[in-house]
């Protein structure tokens, strides 16, 4: 997906967007989403690419991963920001206990634990 916008409210898992698969996200917004885990991105057992992205003002309500929560992913992250995400677990801007993502050149800000 290239220069797309999601803000969305999800019932279960990824308020934004759901992986399952790989996906390549160039100039992606993913803004003000909310679920009870993976907020803004869950990304389960892909290794999806993400360039140029926003993940910001994303909400865990229920546990962990505001931002984004990794699952068994190894996801690539260059030029990217995750700020203002939160979580009521960890993670407020990156959650991945069983994955090995690589960041490059990537701004994290979050009040709480950003990566987990």
């Amino acid at each position: 997906m290239a220069r797309c916008q999601r803000s969305n409210s999800a019932y279960l898992d990824a308020g934004g967007v759901l992986i399952t698969n790989h996906a390549t996200f160039v100039n992606c917004t993913i803004l003000g989403n909310d679920a009870p885990y993976g907020g803004g991105v869950y990304d389960k057992r892909s290794h999806s690419i993400f360039l140029c992205c926003n993940i910001s003002g994303n909400a865990a309500t229920d546990t962990d991963g505001g931002g984004i929560y990794f699952i068994e992913s190894n996801a690539t992250l260059t030029n990217c920001t995750l700020a203002d995400n939160t979580a009521a677990g960890d993670g407020a801007g990156l959650y991945s206990p069983s994955s090995l993502p690589v960041l490059t050149n990537c701004i994290l800000r979050n009040f709480g634990n950003e990566i987990y």
